[in-house]
């Protein structure tokens, strides 16, 4: 594909997206939203800032890679609508990848917006190190749960049964991987089981300085695309 005709689709599809309201108000404003009325209830400063804001964005990542990647891919399939795509002069791979490309500027601008709230309410401004630290923890957790939504979606790609999954697994990992709070600190067992079940902890880790936490980011991406490219041997798209 020429550079123009990708800029075209990349434009089509953020255009696209742009006319979803709800779309742009649960990525971008509703975290910010979340960040504010917890920060107010519980009374926030700097030093718990710095734990707070890489599980928020933490949260809001895997949130979108579960729901706005993996939910709405794994319709195109349900639907029959890959099949449709499959007669467009532009490939499958450019169509998701520029699709995935538009969430990512929508995650970005989520995290934009959590940091200078952070900044703005609560002192709190990471330093370029941290920032760099955020950039790498979540485009692996991004493409480790949009991979892990398309799994789960597939399973239940004929009646939906996926949904309720995929929201047990979604409020699980926030709860259990310290999102917004320290119970790794008495469930020592849960935290060690954590780094095998949900991409988050890893992510909050390296978030928050652990430097070893990015062999584990790493890993959930293999992990997760590995075991998908093996269900996509096993799934044919369109058939209903």
């Amino acid at each position: 594909m020429t550079l123009p005709a990708a800029a075209a689709l990349f434009g089509a599809q953020f255009k696209a997206t742009t006319r979803s309201l709800p779309s742009l108000f649960y990525t971008i404003f509703l975290p910010a939203f979340l960040f504010v009325v917890f920060g107010l209830a519980f009374s926030i400063n700097e030093a718990y800032a710095a734990f707070f804001l890489p599980g928020m964005i933490g949260v809001m990542v895997s949130s979108d890679g579960l729901y706005a990647v993996g939910g709405v891919i794994k319709e195109y399939y349900r639907q029959g609508i890959v099949r449709e795509f499959r007669s467009y002069p532009v490939s499958l791979f450019w169509l998701f990848s520029t699709f995935i490309m538009v969430r990512l500027i929508y995650v970005t601008a989520s995290v934009a917006l959590l940091v200078l709230i952070s900044w703005a309410m609560f002192d709190y401004l990471p330093d370029a190190a941290t920032i760099l630290r955020y950039v790498f923890a979540i485009a692996c957790g991004f493409a480790s749960y949009s991979f892990i939504g398309l799994m789960i979606g597939f399973w239940g790609i004929q009646d939906n049964k996926d949904q309720p999954i995929i929201s047990i697994y979604y409020f699980l990992g926030m709860f259990l991987s310290d999102a917004f709070m320290n119970l790794a600190a008495r469930w020592a067992f849960m935290k060690t089981v954590t780094y095998f079940v949900f991409p988050l902890r890893s992510m909050l880790e390296f978030m928050r300085g652990d430097d070893a936490a990015a062999a584990g980011c790493v890993l959930w991406v293999l992990a997760s695309m590995g075991a998908f490219s093996f269900m996509m041997r096993r799934v044919k798209p369109g058939k209903r």
